[in-house]
């Protein structure tokens, strides 16, 4: 919601309307409806208070780690678009610009300094990501619009500013670490799922077990049906019904992420 003097709230509640800002630090969302500051107390039916956002943090011009939250999901999801491909993966620690260039130079074998970023507003324009500021604006586009921010990798050699065409095949790095791991993060890396893969008119169903990798994956699908793995082209089905590259053990630590709350993953092939 807006008020009259222009600030923007976050709340669950369209029609909400803050009372008063906090005195002590207007950067601050503040917390309005049951238990604000100066609120009567919760009766026993009433809905739980929302709870503020924490703000910047000790390092300014970070980005909190909860901006936005979607779900019960750990860390902040991000989908960076490259041509016919969609990476999806998360920040779960720090979450600025500056992790986001270095978790985006983790997956895609592209110098740091080279990475040049646009976020999608709310008019599905694209737009420049080049601060913190900029971070933050697709962080609470993405939160109001109920989806996972999406960026474009633009190629910097570009004059008109086009985005980099897709790096297939061999040059995502898929890089991996506890520090990194959704799986980890979220309880997925121990859980045998069921998969199922979509290969034209035929369907193969597998189990994935916690020590499979992604190559163990391609292998078992070979021996349920005659493919030549050489450019075959794997996709997984997320939490948006959007279907992310599936190339590697980043991929597929992502995709255990997903798939925890029903332990089945639905993979198509080409």
């Amino acid at each position: 919601a807006v008020d009259a003097s222009g600030f923007l709230w976050l709340t669950n509640d369209p029609t909400a309307v803050p009372s008063a800002l906090d005195p002590n630090n207007s950067s601050f969302l503040m917390q309005t409806g049951p238990g604000a500051p100066g609120s009567p107390p919760e009766s026993g039916n009433e809905a739980p208070a929302l709870r503020p956002s924490s703000g910047l943090t000790d390092r300014p011009g970070q980005i909190p780690q909860q901006a936005p939250p979607l779900g019960s999901q750990p860390g902040v999801v991000f989908k960076v678009l490259l041509s016919d491909d969609v990476i999806r993966f998360r920040l779960l620690q720090g979450v600025d610009r500056l992790a986001l260039v270095a978790r985006v130079t983790s997956v895609l074998d592209i110098p740091e300094h080279l990475i040049k970023l646009k976020y999608q507003d709310d008019e599905n324009e694209w737009c420049i990501l080049g601060s913190d500021a900029d971070m933050q604006e697709a962080l609470v586009l993405a939160q109001f619009r109920g989806c996972h921010p999406k960026v474009k990798l633009i190629d910097p050699s570009d004059a008109k500013g086009q985005a980099v065409k897709s790096l297939r095949p061999g040059l995502f790095r898929q890089q991996l670490s506890a520090e990194t791991s959704a799986a980890f993060a979220c309880g997925a890396h121990n859980v045998v799922f069921t998969v199922k893969i979509s290969f034209g008119d035929d369907t193969v169903r597998l189990k994935l077990t916690p020590n499979m990798t992604f190559s163990d994956l391609l292998l078992r699908f070979q021996d349920s049906i005659e493919v030549d793995c050489v450019g075959l082209r794997l996709t997984y089905r997320d939490d948006e019904e959007e279907w992310c590259t599936l190339v590697g053990d980043a991929d597929l630590d992502e995709c255990r992420a997903v798939a925890r709350a029903t332990g089945i993953m639905r993979l198509h092939a080409s």
